[in-house]
């Protein structure tokens, strides 16, 4: 259906007034998504962006060309059913190869990234003990990285044979697992091995499975956790050690401290928002101290909450509701500036999403990229907008960000938006400006 059209608006959502994202539509038609990772493929000082469809079974990237533009769809692997990847240089090359297990194929295999910038086909390591999870960790001290995998009742590794990327022998770590969700290796307590984490969102409960000489001894972390979900390591009050941040199904976020020879909880935040579910720590208002940013998938809310220093948090605050059903998030850089970006898929409308910082935060200024006045919204028939930023292409889109119409434009400040014609409902508008800036924001159509 055609409609006129004569403006966009520009929305800069705000975190705490210290961040100010962008949110940008990498792509609207992606079937099913799963998790997401955004890391530099091509060593371009780029995050490029890699996920997989679970139900095209394809495995994806989406390169980074700057300014939060990204190409097309690259499939990497197809009709091989992943349930979960991993990246890492495998044979040394300086390149970063691609690890995937599916248990449904009961397949480990590797995705090898040539010098001349391409991937190899799937190449299998294993058809026995593949897994649900599976992480990278330098297993026996060789300088090489190993696979770990866990199925539904164990976990095992797989030895690198001297940085070949090639694996012949696997080493048993724990042959009683259960139902879980994460899987982690990290030297939590530094001394020089690697140790396994386990989400067991079945059993309520984090475990460890703590190296002692190529052995491993189950210890709990948590026994008293609603289903957990993520796990990540990161120094959080810049101590020099790794704190364990945990999110559950029951909308919280803990976080556990090393001291004394174990893992400690030493807060729990409860933000005010439904079914809790991604998870992402990084520096996201340039402070020098690393934030969380949360996904609920009921409330189709993204937000963050602010690191004070301490081990405190600030409160919960939104940055989207514009994706339905969000659930994987992924930190990475889009664009040349120094703040952090952020990646979201969601399962709702099958969409990836990036949202550019691009506010500058410390000693400089900061200063909202357009001031806009908008009126009225939801709108019957005629939206009305000013704005400070000349805009010159509007798009709009429907919720399953399927493109209605765009339209190029002399740049203006001031216009009205006609929507006479356009079905009742929840719709995107996206715009770019004379500065090549594009957002998007939703608006109802009553």
């Amino acid at each position: 259906m055609k409609f006129p059209i004569t403006i966009l608006f520009l929305h800069i959502l705000h975190i705490q007034a210290k961040a100010q994202f962008t949110p940008i539509l990498v792509d609207g038609n992606i079937n099913a998504p799963g998790k997401v990772m955004a890391i530099d493929l091509n060593n371009d000082g780029l995050d490029d962006i890699l996920t997989y469809e679970t139900s095209t079974k394809n495995l994806i990237w989406y390169e980074c060309l700057g300014s939060g533009t990204f190409s097309n769809a690259n499939t990497l692997s197809s009709n091989f059913d992943i349930d979960d990847f991993a990246v890492g240089d495998l044979d040394n090359d300086n390149d970063l190869d691609i690890v995937v297990v599916s248990n449904s194929n009961t397949t480990i295999g590797i995705l090898e990234r040539f010098n001349s910038g391409n991937y190899s086909s799937l190449q299998t390591v294993s058809t026995i003990y593949t897994g649900y999870r599976c992480t990278l960790a330098d297993m026996d001290f060789d300088n090489d990285l190993d696979i770990v995998s866990a199925t539904p009742t164990s976990i095992r590794w797989w030895e690198n044979s001297n940085a070949t990327g090639n694996f012949v022998n696997w080493h048993p770590i724990y042959s009683n697992s259960t139902s879980h969700y994460d899987l982690e290796a990290h030297d939590f307590d530094n001394d020089g091995d690697v140790d396994i984490f386990q989400s067991l969102t079945a059993n309520d409960r984090i475990v460890l499975f703590e190296y002692d000489n190529f052995s491993y001894t189950p210890k709990l972390i948590d026994p008293n956790i609603d289903a957990p979900l993520v796990l990540e390591f990161h120094d959080l009050n810049n101590d020099g050690q790794d704190e364990l941040i945990a999110n559950s199904i029951s909308d919280e976020v803990r976080i556990y401290e090393y001291a004394s020879g174990s893992l400690s909880l030493i807060n729990t935040i409860q933000p005010a928002s439904s079914y809790l579910v991604g998870q992402a720590v990084a520096d996201f208002d340039n402070d020098g101290l690393l934030d969380i940013m949360l996904s609920f998938r009921d409330s189709d809310t993204i937000g963050y909450l602010q690191n004070q220093g301490g081990l405190n948090f600030g409160g919960f605050t939104t940055i989207s509701t514009l994706q339905d059903k969000p659930v994987h998030l992924a930190p990475g850089k889009f664009d040349a500036d120094n703040s952090m970006d952020l990646a979201c898929t969601s399962i709702g409308g099958d969409s990836l999403m990036v949202y550019l910082n691009q506010v500058i935060v410390g000693n400089d200024t900061r200063k909202e990229l357009t001031a806009f006045n908008l009126s009225p919204n939801p709108v019957k028939k005629v939206l009305n907008v000013q704005s400070e930023i000349e805009i010159k292409e509007i798009t709009i889109m429907d919720v399953s960000s399927q493109i209605i119409r765009v339209k190029q434009m002399s740049p203006l400040n001031r216009q009205l938006l006609d929507l006479e014609g356009l079905p009742a409902g929840h719709y995107y508008l996206r715009l770019r400006d004379i500065n090549e800036n594009t957002t998007c924001q939703q608006f109802i159509k009553m």
